[in-house]
C-alpha cells in the first residue's frame, strides 16, 4: 500500500511538524553524512518487516522514539530511537534483560524518504555512561523538538562615495534592524529505575520513574543534560510513556490548557509547547495509567504555572500523541495491551478538553434502559390462555448478561467496574425473582 509521507510518519506513530503554508521556517545547517537521497512522493511502510539502515543489510537498532522533520518539504527526518543492543529471545521473552539496564543508547537516525534502506545513524551515546553527563538510569521513550526564538538586532553600518555608483554617492552611517532566530534542540527521555541502577535523579515519590531534558545547538547533538522536567505529578507515582508537541502554526496566541494559564506565542517569545504523558502503574488508584498533559515554558525545559489540563480520557491507556488540525489539538492514545484498543480525546488550548467516550451519564442512562428492557422482556406472554414457562428465559438471559457485562468492561475498563457489578447483580436478582415465581 503506497502512503503518503504523513499518512506513513503517522503509520510510524511520530510527530511532524511542518510549517505552515506561507510561514517563514528558521533554516538550520545539517551535517549529514553520507549524502542523503531524494525525496520521493510516495513512500511504503512495513510494519512487519525489519527496518534497515542505507547500507540495505544492517537492522535498525532503532525503538521506542519519535520522527520528526525540523524544516519544510525537501529537508530530513530525524528519528530520535532507543538502542537495546543484540537481544537473544527463549520464546517468552529476551535473554540477559536486554532493555531493562543502563547501556540503552539514544540514536539520532536520518532519511529524507522515511523508507527502509534510507536510513543513517548520525549521532549515538549512552546517557548512562559517566561521560555523558546524565543521570544512570534505564532510558527509554526518547522524544526531540525544535525550540525557536526570533530575535531582533539593530545594526548599523556605512558606505564610502563614489562617483561611478549613484547609490553609494555618499558616505553615511545606516541603522536598522534585522531579524534572525535562535535555534536549540531539546531532548526528552523517560528514565527510569533498571535492574542495576536506582535512577535517583527522580524526584521522592516519582518511584524513579520520571523525564529528563538535555539541549543541543543541532538536531544531530551532543545533549547537554539540563535536569528533570518538573511535570504535574512526578511525585505522585512517577511519569510514563509520554509525546512532547510544539505547535508551530497556533492561532491565538500560545496559552495553557484552560486558556489563562500561559503568555500568547509573540515574536519574541518561542511557540507553545505541550506534552502529553501518563501517570505511571506506580501511582495511587484510580490514577494509574491516566493521561494528562502539560503546556511547558519558554525554556522548554519547565512548565506553565496552572498550566496542567488534569487527568481526561479513558483509564488503563497508554502510547500518547499529540497533534494539531485546525484549532483542534488531538490527543491520541491507546489500552494498556499493544493493539486492543484506541481512544482518542480533543484539546482545544483556550477551551479544556473533551473525550470521544460517551460520558459517565450517558453510560447511567444505557444502564438503565437495559436494565428496564431485560425486565420488561422476561415478563410471561400468554400463549393460548397459558403463561409460557419461566426457565426457557434462563439461558437467554444469563447470556445477554454475559456479552453486556464483557462489552461494558471492554469500552469502560475499570473505572466503571462498581457499575458493572451493580447490573450483574440486578439481572442475576431478577433471574431468581422469576424462578421462584414458578
Amino acid at each position: 500500500m503506497m502512503v503518503s509521507h504523513h499518512v506513513a510518519l503517522r503509520c510510524l506513530a511520530a510527530l511532524l511538524v511542518v510549517a505552515s503554508e506561507g510561514q517563514a521556517t528558521p533554516t538550520a545547517e545539517y551535517s549529514l553524512s553520507p549524502a542523503l537521497s531524494s525525496v520521493s512522493a510516495s513512500v511504503l511502510i512495513n510494519n512487519i518487516a525489519p527496518r534497515y539502515a542505507h547500507d540495505g543489510v544492517t537492522i535498525m537498532d532503532a525503538h521506542d522514539g519519535s520522527t520528526t522533520r525540523f524544516g519544510g518539504p525537501g529537508s530530513p527526518y530525524f528519528y530520535y530511537a532507543m538502542g537495546y543492543g543484540l537481544c537473544t529471545e527463549n520464546g517468552e521473552g529476551a535473554d540477559s534483560h536486554c532493555g531493562q539496564l543502563s547501556n540503552n543508547t539514544v540514536g539520532v537516525w536520518s532519511s529524507r524518504t522515511l523508507e527502509s534502506g534510507s536510513w543513517t545513524l548520525q549521532s549515538s551515546f549512552m546517557p548512562s555512561s559517566p561521560e555523558s553527563g546524565w543521570p544512570n538510569c534505564t532510558y527509554y521513550r526518547s522524544h526531540a523538538v525544535r525550540r525557536v526564538v526570533p530575535q531582533a538586532h539593530t545594526y548599523s553600518s556605512s558606505r564610502s562615495s563614489s562617483s561611478n555608483n549613484e547609490d553609494n554617492n555618499t558616505t553615511s552611517g545606516d541603522t536598522g534592524t534585522s531579524s534572525q532566530a535562535a535555534v536549540e534542540y531539546v531532548l526528552y527521555l523517560n528514565g527510569q529505575a533498571g535492574l542495576d541502577n536506582e535512577c535517583a535523579a527522580c524526584p521522592e515519590g516519582s518511584h524513579s520513574k520520571c523525564i529528563l531534558a538535555g539541549t543541543s545547538s543541532s538536531p544531530t547533538g551532543p545533549f547537554t543534560y539540563k535536569g528533570v522536567v518538573p511535570l504535574r505529578y512526578t511525585d505522585e507515582g512517577g511519569i510514563g510513556d509520554f509525546d512532547v508537541f510544539v505547535d508551530e502554526v497556533a492561532s491565538g496566541g500560545g496559552r495553557g490548557a484552560h486558556g489563562d494559564a500561559g503568555p500568547a506565542w509573540t515574536s519574541e517569545r518561542p511557540p507553545p509547547a505541550y506534552v502529553l504523558y501518563k501517570r505511571s502503574g506506580a501511582a495511587p488508584p484510580p490514577f494509574s495509567h491516566r493521561m494528562t498533559l502539560q503546556q511547558l515554558d519558554d525554556s522548554y525545559l519547565g512548565v506553565v504555572a496552572n498550566g496542567s489540563a488534569g487527568l481526561f480520557g479513558a483509564p488503563f491507556v497508554e502510547a500518547p500523541a499529540l497533534f494539531r488540525r485546525g484549532e483542534t489539538l488531538y490527543a491520541l492514545f491507546g489500552k494498556c495491551c499493544a493493539f486492543c484498543a484506541h481512544v482518542c480525546a480533543s484539546v482545544r488550548p483556550n477551551e479544556g478538553h473533551r473525550s470521544f467516550l460517551p460520558s459517565p451519564e450517558q453510560h447511567a442512562v444505557v444502564i438503565a434502559c437495559f436494565t428496564f428492557m431485560v425486565w420488561w422482556g422476561s415478563r410471561p406472554p400468554r400463549v393460548c390462555g397459558r403463561h409460557r414457562p419461566m426457565y426457557m428465559y434462563l439461558p437467554c438471559l444469563a447470556f445477554v448478561t454475559c456479552v453486556v457485562v464483557s462489552c461494558l468492561r471492554r469500552i469502560l475498563i475499570i473505572y466503571y467496574l462498581l457499575a458493572e457489578l451493580l447490573l450483574l447483580l440486578l439481572l442475576m436478582l431478577l433471574g431468581l425473582m422469576l424462578v421462584f415465581q414458578q
